[in-house]
């Protein structure tokens, strides 16, 4: 549904962009990357897609980001560049010049880590759906790889939630549930479940502001099929574990005193990312043609918009040295969709006049306050 909300979109007068540290009440690292690495002759392709909690309501989070870097990059670390450049060593080196002749097909291996955010409840829980995946070919030395995972991370309590967590899955497991249960989950399927289905395997779930986000295995007369789900909480009655009605309905954790945070001023990449320099990158023909640009691509679909509300957002985003548009980090967050949309609009923004520090171009590093009003 492209440009559904753009007759009636209009963002207000983007901030002056500025390099001056925001209030840190939440972030949410955005990092994109297509990476060619090599180790003797193989060639491996990775790509990371990633949205790496660095804070939320001022909490950094130590528990959550020590699980994720073990459980994405294999990796005993809680910094996201210390994790992922340990695990990029174990597929050589990074590819700087154009090869002498073509690599092997057979040796190569291909590689994707994704990390997205689900569901968010301030002072409650973080779901996130994570997936790794290496396939190498018939002569690579790299080890096929999968691993998919649906989880929450309880805030209150410090701890990561799975499926048996959240659901009572002995009683899905005998078939203790009522056909309402079935209908919610056909009616909130990602894609339509056939009639004829007869068969159904949870396969995972994590908790969202208003139900369980379930990820099924269905089987009918025709298919095998995967699918995700979501049922309202109303919904699951009393399949719902009782950690996690607790965890609904108890005490959220208490918010520390706003502070400033320390943030990581060197990119994945080895660069030292600036915030104070000489010259502050511009957008080419300045800020009223940023908001044009802006209203003009950022493209709300109504199932985007539905149960979110819109309104004052804070971006911090990386200028590179070339002018082109690094890692993105959502501070004043609105809801997963609505940040993950953003940040594709401000991705596909045209290269900035960069910042200079000593005459030279470098990366810097800019905070944009952006509210966005629906008319």
């Amino acid at each position: 549904m492209k440009k559904f909300l753009l007759a009636a979109l209009f963002l207000a007068a983007v901030g002056t962009v500025s390099a001056q540290p925001a209030p840190q009440y939440s972030s949410v690292r955005y990092v994109l990357r297509h990476l060619l690495y090599q180790r003797g002759a193989e060639t491996n392709v990775i790509d990371i897609n990633v949205e790496w909690p660095e804070r939320l309501a001022f909490s950094e989070l130590r528990g959550l980001q020590n699980y994720l870097a073990k459980q994405l990059f294999q990796a005993d670390s809680a910094s996201f560049n210390a994790a992922c450049r340990q695990f990029l060593q174990r597929f050589g080196q990074p590819v700087t010049q154009q090869f002498g002749q073509l690599p092997d097909d057979n040796k190569f291996c291909y590689v994707t880590c994704s990390l997205q955010q689900v569901g968010y409840m301030p002072g409650r829980f973080v779901s996130f759906r994570m997936a790794r995946v290496v396939s190498p070919a018939k002569a690579s030395a790299q080890q096929g790889d999968t691993l998919q995972s649906l989880f929450t991370y309880d805030i209150v309590n410090d701890r990561v939630m799975e499926m048996a967590d959240l659901l009572r899955v002995g009683r899905i497991e005998s078939g203790m549930y009522d056909a309402n249960f079935v209908y919610s989950l056909a009616a909130g399927a990602t894609s339509p479940l056939l009639e004829e289905v007869y068969s159904i395997q949870f396969q995972g779930a994590a908790m969202q502001q208003d139900g369980l986000l379930i990820d099924l295995i269905y089987a009918s007369d025709a298919e095998i099929g995967q699918c995700a789900t979501r049922v309202s909480y109303d919904r699951v009655g009393s399949l719902l574990a009782k950690e996690a009605r607790k965890l609904l309905k108890g005490k959220p954790a208490s918010v520390p005193a706003p502070q400033y945070l320390p943030e990581d001023t060197v990119s994945l990449d080895g660069w030292r990312v600036y915030k104070t320099v000489e010259e502050y990158p511009e957008y080419p023909g300045g800020q009223q043609a940023m908001v044009q640009f802006l209203s003009g691509n950022l493209n709300l679909s109504p199932a985007v918009v539905c149960g979110n509300t819109v309104g004052r957002m804070m971006v911090a985003m990386d200028v590179e040295a070339d002018g082109s548009i690094g890692d993105v980090r959502i501070l004043q967050p609105n809801s997963p969709e609505i940040d993950r949309e953003l940040v594709k609009t401000l991705r596909l923004m045209p290269r900035w006049k960069p910042g200079k520090l000593d005459g030279k171009a470098v990366s810097t590093r800019v905070t944009l306050p952006i509210n966005i009003h629906l008319q």
